[in-house]
């Protein structure tokens, strides 16, 4: 039974930022970022990727004449958020254990470790899609890249990513390549002589269980790669025998970049991603803690992804 009026708990929320469970496992919001909106239904107009008019690109001046203006096309599209939320009591007795915050912490870190795992789950769903989604947008690799002595990785991804240069015509509006992968391709890839050879000829030294994200995604050619090993009921939320490329970006005016997705959150019920908030309570005596997101994951453009199969 709920006995206090209900508060957001910004104090919990500012540690959930830098301290949350799984944090660098959680891959989702590579691909698809956050977006906040003031709209919880809403449309929007995206790049249709189509030529800009060839009426419009004389950039030539006459001196007696206007700037010619350019027209780009545009398709729209629409996205309607959904409120998710779960909660737990912190008893008293957990309070003798810890600290009350400590206890309050403990307690919202689960809960959001919980949603970000479904969440996690619906991105894969959709950027690891071969059948619909991504259908049009997918090559299967010629040697899986287990096979570490013949394995082309390298040419693999860059051949990809000229595929995907052609699908968006050659745009990128400052958005960023961003590789995604199981954790077995991160292994597969430190293990092939294709990365090592690439690292080693750059670098003339180093031990390749010791490179980062960062450094194999500049082997790669990448701007940035992220692989994650997190799982759902004992199952790999992220495909092994996949990895992706897609074009990311923040750029909240979305029809102005390129972007395969983002997530989006209502900040009229969620002011932040994610919100935490929380009631004294009775019978049981506590702290109830209330963990609560209003967003939905989109796909904006399939057209700025490509997924490789059989990579492992």
């Amino acid at each position: 039974m709920q006995a206090g009026a209900t508060s957001r708990r910004n104090d919990i929320e500012d540690v959930l930022i830098e301290n949350a469970l799984g944090q660098g496992m959680f891959v989702g919001d590579k691909v698809f970022p956050p977006i906040a909106s003031g709209e919880q239904d809403a449309r929007f107009d995206k790049l249709a990727f189509a030529q800009i008019k060839t009426t419009s690109v004389d950039d030539l001046a006459a001196s007696t004449s206007e700037s010619n203006q350019v027209e780009h096309e545009y398709t729209t599209d629409n996205f309607k958020t959904v409120e998710r939320r779960l909660k737990e009591l912190v008893t008293y007795r957990d309070n003798a254990l810890l600290k009350g915050f400590d206890a309050e912490v403990n307690v919202s870190a689960g809960l959001q470790y919980y949603m970000r795992l479904k969440q996690e789950k619906r991105v894969a769903d959709i950027a690891f899609d071969v059948t619909t989604s991504f259908v049009s947008y997918t090559t299967a690799v010629t040697i899986p890249w287990s096979t570490s002595a013949t394995a082309t990785p390298v040419k693999d991804i860059q051949t990809a990513y000229q595929s995907l240069l052609d699908q968006i015509n050659g745009r990128s509006d400052g958005a960023r390549l961003v590789g995604i992968g199981n954790w077995q391709a991160r292994i597969d890839l430190l293990a092939s002589a294709d990365v090592k050879n690439r690292w080693l000829y750059a670098n003339g030294k180093g031990d390749m269980k010791d490179l980062t994200n960062q450094q194999i995604a500049d082997v790669l050619g990448l701007d940035e790669v992220h692989f994650s090993r997190l799982q759902i009921d004992s199952a790999q939320i992220w495909n092994s025998d996949r990895f992706g490329i897609y074009m990311v970006s923040d750029n909240p005016m979305i029809k102005s970049a390129v972007r395969v997705g983002n997530t989006f959150y209502w900040t009229g019920n969620s002011p932040a991603m994610w919100n935490v908030e929380s009631w004294e309570n009775v019978d049981p005596d506590g702290t109830m803690i209330r963990v609560q997101t209003d967003s939905i994951e989109k796909l904006i453009t399939a057209r700025a992804g490509h997924v490789l199969t059989a990579v492992d």
